[in-house]
């Protein structure tokens, strides 16, 4: 992964934040919960470098609703594909059943981001031992190994799905 500009991200985000190492950042948001922000090396989609993105609540603090959040994690995501022809891997957390509402709330985070028509966010799920699990992908339309990152995509969710009684 290229290096993030952390100060770019510094300026976009709301919160205070602090860079641990490149592709992994903390911050505090107004009601005291601590997120971890993760960026780490995965399996290439498509032939295209692919980092699966994580957002950890370190305290396991209940989150308000906080559009603050949404902003910081949005600065990250901006600056990486600043920087980077690669593609976001996102796995929802499913310790406690929330996690198709995590996946509609990424969507809608970003569906809202200014720039959301120069992305293709695809979402699926993929039940495994009666549980689902969300996953979904996000690429900007213009690179240049688009097509197979959406095709290969596609492919891994129907081979999971038909592999399911």
């Amino acid at each position: 992964m290229n290096q993030l500009d952390f100060s770019r991200i510094q300026d976009a985000s709301p919160y205070q934040m602090e860079e641990v190492s490149n592709g992994i950042y903390l911050f505090e948001t107004d009601n005291n919960v601590l997120y971890k922000i993760e960026l780490e090396e995965d399996a290439p989609i498509g032939g295209c470098d692919t980092y699966q993105f994580y957002i950890n609540n370190i305290r396991h603090i209940r989150a308000e609703r906080d559009t603050k959040v949404k902003q910081a994690v949005m600065a990250i995501l901006v600056e990486f594909f600043r920087v980077n022809d690669s593609v976001v891997l996102y796995v929802c957390d499913t310790s406690d059943g929330r996690q198709r509402k995590r996946s509609l709330l990424f969507q809608r985070w970003f569906n809202e981001y200014r720039y959301a028509n120069q992305f293709t966010v695809l979402f699926g799920c993929i039940q495994d031992e009666n549980i689902d699990n969300y996953v979904g992908i996000i690429v900007e339309r213009a690179n240049p190994r688009y097509q197979a990152v959406i095709d290969d995509f596609n492919e891994t969710l129907a081979m999971f799905c038909a592999n399911k009684p």
